[in-house]
């Protein structure tokens, strides 16, 4: 039986520099806020903040505030995008990141991984 990770609790930083501080410290892959540069080869990852929400309490809007950050993985190859994938998972589950989703895409020129987060402050 799996134990599911604790909700990572992120205090003052933005949920998607969060993401991309775990990422960074304990992998090597280059990521991208919203869009690659135009010279940029992968493999790479690329997060966009999808949505937050701030949650109201009994009397007033508390200070939780939940995001969703979709990360985007791109490869030249599906062998190579399966091990990043197990990678980035495995980094994100570590840090209590709750993954919402996981799908595979390809297009004519790159392979494709979009993992959806939910992360809370």
């Amino acid at each position: 039986m799996t134990t599911l990770p604790p909700i990572t609790i992120v205090k003052e930083q933005r949920p998607e520099l969060f993401l991309y501080d775990i990422i960074t410290n304990e992998t090597a892959y280059n990521i991208y806020p919203m869009k690659a540069p135009d010279n940029a080869r992968n493999p790479m990852i690329i997060y966009n903040n999808i949505f937050e929400e701030k949650f109201y309490g009994v009397n007033a809007l508390t200070d939780v505030l939940t995001a969703a950050v979709q990360l985007d993985i791109y490869t030249d190859n599906y062998k190579e995008l399966q091990d990043i994938k197990r990678h980035i998972i495995s980094v994100l589950w570590k840090n209590g990141v709750q993954i919402k989703d996981v799908a595979d895409s390809y297009d004519d020129k790159e392979f494709r991984t979009m993992i959806s987060t939910v992360i809370w402050n």
